[in-house]
């Protein structure tokens, strides 16, 4: 049923006027169990739909469980350059609300409070390189001290080849490297591996699949 639910979903938005082609972007992670001289692909662990307008647009965001049931859903709303969104459980409970911050089209900041008091969670910042790569995040909690701080890797096509995990102190406290084994036509990822001390935990993939509308 809650599978039902993300269909309709896509088929809502993939027939909005306001779109002439949806791209729908999925990642699946799975873990991975490594042997002395080999790795065996796992169990789900995490599996998450993004949905685009045909502006590049994010307009919807799906999260499912590890039985690949939806687990919730977040939708977009866009205004004057910036953006609002709700998220929802799969049965349509609202958790909690964001506010996304833009500039030239480009999220500098975004906002995250809980739908029960509407009190402000966190707030996210980005920062990026000159390519438009995401490079830093920085998380501060509702007290306006900084929490954590990701700092990111790339390609020379923009796929991330990983991240670094810094607390409040500045202290590093974790580092994840990334192995791409496989681009498609444009050269994006579609397959990869993460690793975490020299010890290979996760297998990711990635597929794009497009809606298009009036032909």
């Amino acid at each position: 049923m809650k599978n039902l639910v993300f269909l309709a979903l896509v088929l809502l938005f993939a027939c909005s006027p306001e779109a002439k082609v949806n791209v729908i972007e999925t990642v699946e992670r799975f873990k991975v169990n490594q042997f002395e001289d080999s790795l065996a692909i796992s169990k789900l662990e995490f599996k998450e739909s993004k949905i685009f307008n045909n502006k590049d647009q994010l307009i919807e965001r799906h999260s499912f469980d590890v039985n690949g049931r939806l687990k919730g859903f977040e939708k977009l709303t866009y205004n004057n350059g910036n953006a609002d969104s709700k998220y929802f459980t799969s049965d349509s409970m609202m958790l909690s609300y964001y506010e996304y911050h833009f500039e030239h089209d480009i999220l500098l900041e975004k906002k995250a409070y809980d739908a029960s008091d509407s009190t402000l969670v966190r707030t996210e910042e980005y920062n990026y390189d000159e390519a438009g790569n995401l490079i830093e995040k920085i998380i501060v909690n509702s007290d306006g001290m900084i929490a954590q701080v990701y700092k990111f890797a790339y390609d020379k096509f923009g796929n991330e080849l990983g991240f670094s995990v810094f607390d409040s102190s500045g202290k590093m406290i974790l580092i994840e490297s990334h192995r791409i084994v496989e681009l498609d036509q444009k050269n994006r990822w579609t397959k990869k591996y993460s690793e975490r001390k020299g010890i290979v935990r996760s297998y990711y993939t990635r597929k794009f699949s497009k809606i298009n509308i009036g032909e």
